[in-house]
């Protein structure tokens, strides 16, 4: 499932005009400042890479979306800059809208939201609403 998942959001990505990058990130150890993202010809970049194991079996198609910290919409900050959203349960015919929904709207697809941390490293959770 990985390796399908992996395409899709590249080519999602690509299509939503983002730079996908590949291979491993350069990082300059000397260097003390934190690093804000990579920038590649006047476009918002991306990488998609693939992980052994974060629960779940090999088929559930789990994702970890991190948006960096100075992600903006526009002028303005973007509502998720700084989080990490895990999702779970993820189809290929998913992606899309994750794409649209999470990364340029800001906003957790819930039936598939398994989790994450803001940008003060705090875990999110969605708790149900119990009338009474």
């Amino acid at each position: 499932m990985a390796p399908v998942l992996q395409t899709e959001f590249e080519d999602k990505l690509e299509m939503e005009g983002f730079d996908v990058l590949h291979g491993p990130v350069q990082v300059n150890l000397g260097d003390k400042q934190r690093i804000q993202g990579e920038i590649g010809e006047g476009k918002t970049t991306a990488r998609v890479g693939l992980i052994s194991h974060i629960g779940g079996h090999k088929f559930a198609g789990n994702v970890i979306i991190y948006l960096p910290p100075d992600l903006k919409m526009g002028d303005e900050p973007h509502p998720l800059a700084g989080c990490g959203i895990w999702y779970g349960r993820v189809d290929p015919k998913n992606v899309e809208g994750i794409v649209k929904e999470t990364i340029l709207r800001g906003n957790v697809v819930a039936d598939m939201f398994r989790g994450g941390i803001d940008a003060e490293h705090k875990m999110l959770r969605i708790y149900p609403k119990f009338e009474t």
